[in-house]
């Protein structure tokens, strides 16, 4: 439920959330008991002009209870509050600033996890003491944009305390590596990079060049080993794109550098080249639209393990890929 409100100053909304889970795993692949989850909360955004700068906040207040088939239940309590400011410096350039401080409560996996999870390729083991994940985040964007070229950049900070994370232990049961979610403070920060220039243009299209780039880097505080299992290497691309009345084409490259920071029981992974190329047409029929296109992917037919997923050493992505579609949107 909510409700709109406007005031000469402020305009924003509040509102009431609820959602019931029952969440039940059938036959020998459930990892996780049955469990019953409830979610409440209240919750209020608005913002305004100040001056010549636009003000945004909100806040929310809500509620987490657990009520699994055998062992005890949990309840958590959880909270969020934001606040920001997007400033124009002139007519192309706006700065953009946002402080956040939330929480939140472990979810049902997390807490009552204790089998193999055949997706992953692991065995499971939840944490039933599992308190309440909190971060303080901060950030920072700027952000150019005329009728030719367009570029947006951004950094960031989080800061977690209890922050929930699924390590390997060392162990194996039912012949797979078994993997308990721990619980310590960490801290991510990173950047991101997005720009785009139109090339040239003409009555029934345009030819734009696009860049990307980002990276995150991440540490746990504990002894030892403070890497963060599974995380995103540094990636940066270029792109090619082509718009001519009903017709579409790009073609992307991307490069994934190697991932090296590693936990313990974590496997380096290497770099890699990504080449797409995709070409396909729309067409309105009707009030529907039929679309034709061809994509091709990894044209380079490199090996490509992903960092992030839990099965990159036994299974990497797919060689080259031709792909041809037929689609109808209605």
């Amino acid at each position: 439920a909510e409700a709109v409100y406007q005031t000469d100053a402020w305009h924003g909304v509040f509102g009431l959330q609820h959602s019931d889970r029952e969440y039940a795993a059938i036959g020998e692949e459930a990892f996780v008991p049955p469990v019953d989850t409830a979610e409440s909360g209240v919750f209020w955004v608005a913002e305004r002009e100040v001056g010549t700068f636009d003000l945004e906040m909100g806040a929310r207040i809500g509620r987490v209870e657990h009520d699994p088939q055998a062992g005890s239940s949990a309840d958590f309590n959880t909270y969020a509050v934001s606040l920001g400011a997007v400033v124009p410096l002139n007519d192309a350039l706006r700065l953009g600033a946002n402080i956040d401080m939330s929480s939140r409560a472990p979810v049902a996996e997390e807490l009552f996890s204790d089998g193999p999870h055949l997706v992953t390729g692991s065995y499971e083991l939840g944490n039933a003491s599992l308190d309440e994940e909190s971060l303080l985040g901060l950030s920072l964007s700027l952000s150019y944009e005329t009728q030719r070229f367009n570029a947006d950049v951004g950094v960031y900070y989080h800061d977690f305390s209890d922050f929930i994370y699924e390590a390997a232990t060392g162990a194996e049961l039912d012949e797979l590596p078994v993997f308990q979610f721990r619980q310590d403070d960490a801290r991510f920060y990173g950047i991101e990079l997005d720009l785009e220039y139109e090339v040239t243009a003409w009555s029934q299209g345009s030819l734009s060049l696009t860049a990307m780039a980002d990276l995150v880097e991440a540490e746990l505080n504990v002894s030892g080993n403070d890497n963060v299992s599974r995380l995103p290497p540094m990636r940066a691309g270029l792109g090619l794109q082509m718009n001519h009345g009903v017709f579409r084409a790009s073609v992307d490259y991307l490069r994934v550098f190697e991932q090296d920071d590693v936990t313990e029981f974590e496997l380096p992974t290497d770099e890699y080249d990504e080449l797409r190329l995709y070409a396909g047409a729309d067409w309105s029929v009707g009030r529907s639209v039929l679309g034709v296109f061809v994509r091709g992917t990894n044209l380079l037919d490199e090996e490509q393990r992903e960092h992030v997923s839990f099965v990159k050493d036994r299974a990497p992505a797919p060689g080259r890929t031709f792909e041809l579609g037929v689609r109808l949107d209605f």
